[in-house]
């Protein structure tokens, strides 16, 4: 459970950075947005675009993204950009515990994480 705690809050700083990181680039947060989040203004837009991107913008602030269960038991949505960032994060962290958790006994002590640590590259990685 503390690890646990431990991946999930690791995992949600993570995808702050990478949230921000697509501000910082003008991406904005949601994958259907257009590249650099800029285009026309409303005066130079042919009525026709401006209608098809309306409709546009009403369906994709109505598509559900996926979701999954945290640590916590919560629902959680992801941002489609992101899939693939958690799901290898996840699949990391799972092997990092395996790593550190010498006696396999479900569980990390301070001891097991130190020697884990010293002894093995990935978990370092990690």
């Amino acid at each position: 459970a503390e690890w646990d705690g431990a991946v999930e809050g690791a995992l949600e700083k993570k995808l702050a950075q990478r949230a921000a990181e697509r501000d910082r680039e003008g991406k904005g947060p949601n994958p259907w947005d257009a590249k650099g989040g800029k285009g026309f203004d409303d005066d130079e837009m042919d009525p026709a675009l401006a209608a098809l991107m309306a409709a546009r913008d009403a369906w994709k602030d109505d598509t559900p993204w996926p979701t999954r269960v945290n640590a916590s038991g919560e629902v959680v949505s992801i941002n489609p950009l992101d899939i693939e960032f958690v799901a290898k994060f996840l699949d990391n962290a799972s092997k990092a515990f395996r790593l550190i958790d010498l006696d396999d006994n479900g569980g990390m002590t301070a001891e097991e994480l130190q020697e884990s640590i010293a002894e093995e590259p990935e978990v370092v990685k990690f």
